[in-house]
């Protein structure tokens, strides 16, 4: 018979050691969306200590681009992607259109209060980053520790 930590242990190698494993999803470009799509990226965390952090992350990504790109626009959308492997994946396509997003290494303006969300999850990731264009659209990413807890 296996035990309850052997058979957690054998699960955890299984997810880990295995291939890469994905999920999609596509979210219509509206701002009643950005709440299933938090839910969405903790969910698929809600094993690890990084559930919250991918909510916060996801939350941030989502709102940017609803906000910054045409997925905001009448019949736009964006998508969330969660990869997990040794560690954890988070990425938001937009559809482009209004500039390519930056991660700032820190607040230009402290009295702003635009800015704060992509400087926090720089803090939160491993590491991040965007591919893409203005006219194709972007893949922003964040790479999450999943061995790290949440902040």
């Amino acid at each position: 018979m296996v035990t309850l930590r052997e058979s957690a242990l054998q699960a955890r190698h299984w997810l880990v050691e295995g291939e890469p494993m994905s999920w999609r999803r596509v979210f219509a470009g509206r701002a009643d969306q950005a709440a299933p799509a938090r839910k969405f990226a903790a969910y698929m965390l809600a094993d690890t200590g990084r559930a919250d952090d991918a909510e916060l992350i996801a939350c941030e990504l989502v709102s940017n681009a609803l906000l910054h790109s045409r997925s905001g626009e009448p019949g736009g959308w964006f998508g969330v992607e969660i990869t997990r492997h040794s560690n954890v994946q988070i990425a938001v396509y937009d559809l482009g259109g209004k500039g390519t997003p930056r991660f700032p290494d820190a607040i230009a303006n402290e009295s702003s209060e635009r800015g704060r969300g992509l400087h926090v999850i720089r803090n939160l990731a491993a590491r991040i980053g965007v591919r893409g264009s203005p006219e194709d659209g972007h893949l922003v990413w964040v790479l999450l520790d999943i061995e790290r807890q949440s902040s």
